[in-house]
């Protein structure tokens, strides 16, 4: 039985057993990224955003959630500024 959307600890601990099992797998890694920036943890969601699209980067979907990860603006991809911007409006919260 999958937890419904609101239980994220239950979703994680579905998600990390599952990356234990498969770590190279895009689509957990993806959906470890989505639920960490639901989450509010937004460096970490782009960590696994970014190992996702590189698992596989032929795959648009991937791609595009990237870029729409929660709480990211912009292209997911601009890199240390980027994380750097997020972690600062982070810390002003």
């Amino acid at each position: 039985m999958v937890p419904e959307p609101g239980h994220l600890w239950e979703r994680q601990s579905l998600l990390l057993k599952g990356l234990s099992l498969s770590p190279d797998n895009a689509e957990l890694n993806m959906r470890e990224a989505e639920l960490l920036a639901e989450a509010g943890r937004f460096h970490e969601a782009l960590a696994y955003g970014r190992r996702a699209a590189s698992l596989d980067p032929l795959d648009p979907v991937l791609a595009f959630e990237l870029e729409r990860l929660p709480g990211l603006r912009g292209p997911a991809r601009r890199g240390q500024k980027h994380d750097r911007q997020c972690g600062q409006a982070l810390a002003r919260r």
